[in-house]
């Protein structure tokens, strides 16, 4: 089930968010409004298939009793075997078994977690397609349809077995854990969750009329984010697939960059918009990134969760910065990698990985001082050309491919300037351009700041009148099946 199905429109939602308010009305303790919770985001998982939810089932059970476990040696210390507590000696140092067994348990047990965590992901994600590509034939393992937001959850999970084992947060309950790993706000497409940072709102998550009325109006900017820009930018995009000419190349490129932003930005504003309705408050996932003055920059603004997930869990327990400045870049690169092949089994995903890692260190060491000489505009549209040319590889479907486009940027092996195909899209399409341009940075602020100052409306009327008025196109949109699937389900 998606957000933008009709099922979920005008079903799921507005029943559940009914029977809720009811329950509070009742006043029922949290753990009982945690636990109705939890139980509308198993069925709205279950739309996906039986399959998919036993996995979710197995990985909620599977990371809550690791977290248990933990916390269990923390409360009973007399239980930790001596041998567990010495360090091994330098013969055992050299066997990577006899240097597990001396581990503390508590630390013994978070590996086994992340290790069937990862496990999981391999079998799902990655092996099928690796001995596909490295024989030329498919495995019973290629046959495996890997469940909609796996690597989502299954970093949520992580995370609070991490921070149990870190004692930045004591176990929970099962109910608790569930709904926070897997709400279904956020259960197929993120933001994924940081336990630490959550886990007071898992006791405490009141309905405000500040946080329904919020919550509306980010629901409501997702769904025009991503049924009126990203899906018409969509077309755009699939007409212009197979083009190679020097203008259909840069249209190609243009209409992914903004469509990648919108599908995801607008699936995370509906998230947030959920929780909001319900309660919660998830911090935003994105910043507006295309403003962007560096690398380092954008990547503090997109897919913020995923940026922080890295830093919290990689990057620091590697020694961040800390460190000398060899090992200071192989901790870069290490965590690029890893985040690369986060988002897919192939080489593209790992090489644009390592160009992320490689830009950010490039600006560290030279481009800064050079980009601080620049004006504001000239900064953007450094960001905004690397930016595109690292999306050509996120979205070739081989490396070759992503090069070969990249090098049709630049006149490079180019089918022409243009074609009819180029010119219909260049013509047809300035105005959806214009309008996710408008959209990507902060001008709808400042022009309904602008709106209000200077024309004699009444604001929240006015307001209203515009979220109906996008709500409508969108169900128009919805209604000539004109819409697509959340690009970030694959990931």
């Amino acid at each position: 089930m998606q957000f933008t199905d009709f099922s979920f429109l005008f079903v799921f939602l507005p029943l559940s968010y009914l029977i809720y308010l009811l329950l509070n009305r009742m006043r029922l303790k949290t753990s009982a409004l945690n636990f109705y919770l939890l139980l509308i985001s198993l069925l709205f998982y279950s739309a996906g298939g039986w399959t998919s939810l036993f996995i979710l089932g197995f990985v909620l059970l599977w990371n809550w009793m690791c977290a248990g476990a933990i916390q269990y040696d923390y409360d009973h210390p007399e239980n930790e075997s001596t041998a567990s507590q010495t360090a091994p000696d330098k013969a055992g140092a050299k066997q990577p078994l006899r240097a597990f067994l001396a581990m503390p348990n508590a630390k013994k047990t978070l590996w086994i977690c992340i290790a069937v965590n990862i496990l999981l992901l391999l079998v799902y994600k990655y092996i099928g397609v690796w001995i596909e590509e490295l024989t030329g034939s498919t495995t019973f393992l290629s046959t495996f349809v890997m469940p909609v937001g796996l690597s989502f959850y299954i970093f949520s999970s992580i995370s609070y077995v991490a921070d149990v084992y870190m004692k930045k947060a004591a176990a929970c309950s099962l109910v608790d854990f569930g709904l926070f790993a897997a709400f279904f706000s956020r259960v197929n497409m993120g933001p994924i969750g940081h336990y630490a940072k959550f886990k007071d709102q898992l006791a405490y998550h009141p309905q405000t009329r500040r946080g329904k009325r919020y919550g509306a109006a980010l629901f409501l900017q997702g769904l025009f984010f991503k049924v009126f820009l990203a899906d018409n930018l969509a077309l755009v995009f699939s007409g212009l697939e197979n083009n190679s000419t020097w203008l259909g190349t840069w249209l190609l490129a243009i209409s992914y960059m903004l469509e990648l932003y919108f599908d995801f930005a607008g699936y995370s504003r509906m998230a947030r918009g959920l929780a909001s309705l319900f309660g919660f408050d998830i911090p935003a996932n994105f910043d507006k990134p295309y403003m962007a003055t560096s690398i380092q920059d954008f990547w503090r603004r997109w897919h913020i969760s995923l940026t922080d997930w890295f830093r919290e869990y990689i990057y620091i327990p590697l020694g961040g910065n800390r460190v000398s400045d060899k090992r200071w870049i192989l901790n870069l690169f290490v965590v690029w990698f890893l985040t690369g092949l986060w988002h897919g089994p192939t080489l593209s995903f790992m090489v644009w990985g390592l160009l992320q890692g490689a830009l950010i260190l490039l600006e560290h060491q030279k481009l800064n001082a050079l980009l601080e000489k620049l004006p504001s505009f000239g900064r953007h549209v450094y960001v905004l050309l690397m930016a595109m040319i690292s999306w050509i590889l996120f979205f070739s479907p081989s490396l070759l491919d992503g090069l070969q486009r990249i090098g049709r940027l630049f006149f490079i092996g180019i089918a022409g300037l243009a074609n009819t195909q180029a010119l219909f899209y260049l013509f047809h399409a300035p105005v959806l351009f214009a309008a996710a341009i408008f959209c990507a940075g902060s001008l709808p602020k400042k022009a309904a700041n602008w709106i209000s100052r200077h024309i004699p409306l009444n604001k929240g009327l006015l307001g209203a009148f515009g979220y109906g008025l996008g709500f409508l196109l969108c169900l128009a949109m919805l209604i000539s099946q004109t819409s697509q699937a959340f690009l970030y389900t694959a990931f």
